[in-house]
């Protein structure tokens, strides 16, 4: 696993006019898309059984393998990683996080709004991808839930899209789903 660290640094020196195009141009390269015919998702294919936390498999950012997110995911659905992040990268991301549910909150995740900020600029491709009342609908469901899609600040997402290619996730997702794994802004 290489080195990664996630700042208010290193997201203050991200170019946002850069982190939006390479956003919108992320999800416009999966409109077309579809999913592998018949992929062989992996299922249980070993007896060795990990920690258990409250009935959910655990295990650390050193241990997180394909096979083993297969089996967690096939036995229960689920599988914590624990320090997968660097822990003052995890601090930074809380903060950002509170600071994208402000932003979005305030500016209504409007868009185009002029109160655009690193924490709330969503990409205009977010209007085609949720057309009509699909992104009111998002936004409003998110805002009830106390959560804001990511993707309503392309610095944070871009950011957080390069840290799990850097981390390796995005490699153990591929492996595991035998296709490229895209994140969703449905």
């Amino acid at each position: 696993m290489t080195a990664f660290c996630f700042s208010d640094e290193a997201l203050n020196d991200r170019n946002e006019v850069a982190d939006r195009a390479m956003l919108d141009a992320r999800i416009r390269e999966f409109f077309p898309r579809e999913p592998v015919p018949k992929a062989d998702i992996r299922q249980a294919r070993s007896a060795r059984d990990t920690h258990l936390c409250c009935g959910i498999p655990e295990v650390t950012a050193e241990q997180f393998q394909a096979e083993v997110l297969g089996n967690a995911l096939a036995k229960h659905g689920a599988l914590i990683v624990r320090d997968f992040f660097p822990k003052p990268s995890s601090s930074a991301l809380v903060k950002a996080i509170d600071r994208v549910l402000e932003a979005c909150g305030t500016h209504g995740s409007s868009g185009n709004s002029g109160n655009e900020t690193v924490y709330c600029n969503p990409p205009e491709v977010l209007r085609e991808a949720l057309p009509g009342k699909q992104l009111g609908n998002a936004r409003a469901f998110q805002k009830a839930s106390g959560a804001a899609m990511c993707v309503e600040s392309p610095a944070i997402a871009e950011s957080l899209l390069e840290s799990f290619e850097t981390l390796g996730l995005k490699a153990i997702l591929a492996e595991y789903l035998q296709e490229p794994p895209c994140v969703s802004v449905r």
